[in-house]
């Protein structure tokens, strides 16, 4: 599915298909923003899940593009996972068990 993003220069097509996580974010980003577009500064915890909400789905869009800003121990947690997913997927159960 090739699809011009409206801030792409003219002419630029973006195949969504060869960027699955990509196009994920995007539908991601665009769900977010018609959830929240709506909501009032008269209504703080509305707010506060709305900034969450689109500060979450900025990160997701980030990180399929390579370039979110990671501390270093996650950094040193995704190289290890690129490596031995096995591991980290036993580490993933673990951490979702003891919650």
């Amino acid at each position: 599915m090739d699809h011009q993003h409206s801030s792409a220069p003219t002419g630029v097509q973006i195949n969504l298909a060869e960027h699955p996580a990509l196009a994920t974010a995007i539908t991601i980003a665009k769900e977010m923003l018609a959830e929240y577009a709506g909501v009032g500064y008269d209504d703080i915890f509305a707010l506060a899940a709305a900034h969450g909400a689109i500060r979450e789905s900025l990160r997701i869009l980030l990180r399929a593009l390579g370039t979110e800003t990671i501390d270093e121990d996650e950094a040193v947690r995704r190289s290890v996972d690129s490596r031995f997913p096995a591991a980290a997927a036993f580490l993933d159960e673990e951490r979702e068990a003891g919650q």
